[in-house]
This record gives structure tokens, sequence and C-alpha cells, in this order.
């Protein structure tokens, strides 16, 4: 059995749909975005879906093609909330999402490059503290369905995606299906592929499904679904990859020279 990997927020329901219910030859696994690493890493899954960043962290991936979630313009799920009234050009402390490498950097990057921020200091909140209890943040970042669907009127809320887009004009990747080189996914990598067309054909039960047990109306899940998050890895995509690394290597979060290697086994 392949070892397949998959966060469990709703972004993911659409490329992950044709693969549940049996007869794929895998094993899916449900778990936030940094566990997923820690076990693709570990030897514990074959491919999984994954912070696009941490190709450029470690040696050794390959990068199943034209599958990824994205956004062009909005993200709705990646936001940055901010203390009301605060200038965004004046927070100074940032509580970070520790689920997610890409959202944080794609904010550090946004900050220091977008917004000329120096000094600011980065957190990381303690394992069940609200970071919007936390008097000493002028700001904390919230990916995912947590991201999706904060609202506090004491908080005002940037969208990463929309910031992304003024800065740079791309689309941003926010991850990837990674496996390791020499891996036989056993033909899963193309089974993904036919999840994702058989998951957009099916946009409206899963945002039945899945988006408004989370509190969102039914047109809006499916908005989100289908026109917010894209999923595919076309050039245009890449074009967005490659942009945000190499800030990242400007920035000492990624090291230079890393080459695209997607996964091709016939």
């Amino acid at each position: 059995m392949v070892r397949v990997g998959c966060v469990p927020y709703l972004c993911s329901k659409v490329p992950i749909h044709g693969m549940l219910g049996g007869g794929h030859g895998c094993e899916v696994v449900f778990a936030v975005p940094a566990e997923l690493v820690a076990m693709l890493r570990g030897g514990d899954l074959d491919v999984a879906l994954v912070p696009a960043i941490e190709y450029f962290l470690q040696p050794g991936y390959a990068i199943l093609p034209d599958m990824s979630i994205n956004c062009r313009l909005e993200a709705w799920s990646v936001r940055l909330f901010v203390r009301g009234g605060t200038d965004i050009r004046r927070i100074r402390r940032v509580a970070l999402d520790p689920c997610s490498l890409m959202s944080n950097a794609l904010l550090r990057i946004l900050l220091t490059r977008k917004y000329a921020l120096s000094g600011v200091e980065y957190v990381l909140p303690a394992a069940g503290n609200d970071p919007a209890a936390d008097p000493s943040l002028d700001a904390f970042l919230k990916i995912g369905d947590a991201g999706l669907t904060f609202s506090d009127p004491a908080w005002k809320a940037v969208d990463l995606g929309e910031e992304w887009w003024s800065f740079a004009r791309l689309p941003f990747v926010f991850a990837v299906w990674l496996t390791k080189v020499g891996t036989d996914l056993q033909g899963v990598d193309k089974r993904l592929i036919m999840s994702k067309r058989e998951g957009l054909r099916q946009v409206a039960v899963l945002a039945r499904q899945y988006g408004v047990p989370l509190g969102l109306p039914e047109r809006k899940a499916i908005e989100y679904m289908s026109r917010v998050i894209g999923y595919d890895l076309s050039n245009v995509e890449l074009g967005g990859l490659k942009t945000f690394y190499r800030y990242a290597v400007q920035m000492d979060m990624a090291e230079e020279g890393r080459e695209f290697v997607f996964y091709n086994r016939t």
C-alpha cells in the first residue's frame, strides 16, 4: 500500500476526494502540514501534500507534476489578523501559525519586502493558546479552516493571497505533492490527477459535506473550492513558486541552487 499524506482542510477536499473509499492501492493519512512534513522526512509516508517550501529545505525530493494548492488574487484561508486600528506598517510582534512553514515564510517575505519592516518579533504560540487573547501581539496568522472561518471585530483580516498578488502579480503556491526520488508510487500519481478532476466535478457536493459544517454558506464554500483555490501546477504557478523561492533564498529561508525535479514513473 502506498502511504499518502494530506492536510485535513477544506482546500484539500477536491484533490483527495477521488482517493477516498478504498480500491486505489493506497492508505490516506490526514494531518496538519508540519506533521506531514515530519512523516514524509521520516519515511512514514510515500507521498504527501506539504508546504512547498519543504522542497527547498530538504534534498532528494521530486514534485508530482500538474498538482498543487494555490491561489490567484485571494486565498481566504491564509490571513493575518491585525489588531484593530494598528497600521500593518507599525506591527512589531506577530504570532506565526505553527502548522505551516509556507504561510509563515510568505508572511515574513511580505512584511520585509513589501512593507519594508525590520525588527519584527515572530513568535510561535504555545499549544492550546489563543493568540487573539494575547495582549502583547499586534497581529497573528491563521491558516486552513481556522483562517477561513475566524472572525472578530477586534482584529482586521489581511488576506495574504491578495497581498502576494499585489506584490508579485503571480499566483502563490502553498502546497505541492512531494515524494522522495526513487519511490515507486505504483500509479498513485496518476490516480491523484484523476482524483483532482473527480473532485472538481463534485464541488457542490463537497461544499455541502465539508464547507457547510464549518459554518460557511453553501455558495461561499463552492466559490472557495472552485474559484479561490486552484489545484494545477502549470508554468504560471511555477513562475509564482520560483519567485517565492528567490525571495526565500535572499532572506536565508532556503538554500540557493535548487532546480525543479518532477516525478516521472511509467
